[in-house]
């Protein structure tokens, strides 16, 4: 409520889960959709460096995907696919909302295609599929994002 009446945002998700609920606005100006961010905060009583700070579970690269393999991991997929011969990133992170953060900064850094993004709850997935180059520059801008977000430590909380 304070998001959208004080701020020029639009909501995009909305998720009400005790533990890792989700809140997503969307705006034109980014000093808007920060503003939002920081009075949705400031309503709950809460700072950002609150947060938990990202847990990888797992993070690995499979090389040269196998034919049959892609057709599986594409079986319940409506989106983007990983094709025979593709390297394919698994990312698993607790909270699961750094997903998104990862799947931004891979996009950004590579021409890789988002296969597959689990965002919400307590363990998020992520699969990306290209190029070893491209999964290689993905995967490095994966680290470094999620290396570099403040907040509470979140080791052992799967």
């Amino acid at each position: 409520d304070v998001a959208l009446k004080g701020c020029d945002v639009k909501p995009g998700a909305l998720i009400t889960e005790r533990s890792y609920g989700t809140l997503e606005v969307h705006g034109p100006d980014q000093g808007q959709v920060r503003e939002a961010g920081r009075r949705i905060l400031a309503a709950a009583g809460v700072r950002a460096e609150d947060g938990l700070r990202p847990n990888v579970l797992n993070d690995e690269i499979i090389r040269a995907i196998d034919d049959h393999q892609a057709m599986m991991i594409n079986k319940t997929r409506a989106g983007m696919l990983v094709l025979g011969r593709d390297t394919l990133y698994t990312l698993e992170v607790n909270p699961a909302i750094w997903v998104l953060l990862a799947a931004n900064e891979a996009e950004k850094a590579a021409p890789i295609r988002l296969v597959g993004p689990g965002n919400n709850g307590a363990v998020g997935r992520l699969r990306l599929a290209g190029s070893d180059a491209a999964i290689e520059a993905a995967v490095e801008a994966v680290h470094r994002a999620l290396a570099g977000v403040p907040g509470r430590d979140n080791r052992g909380i799967d």
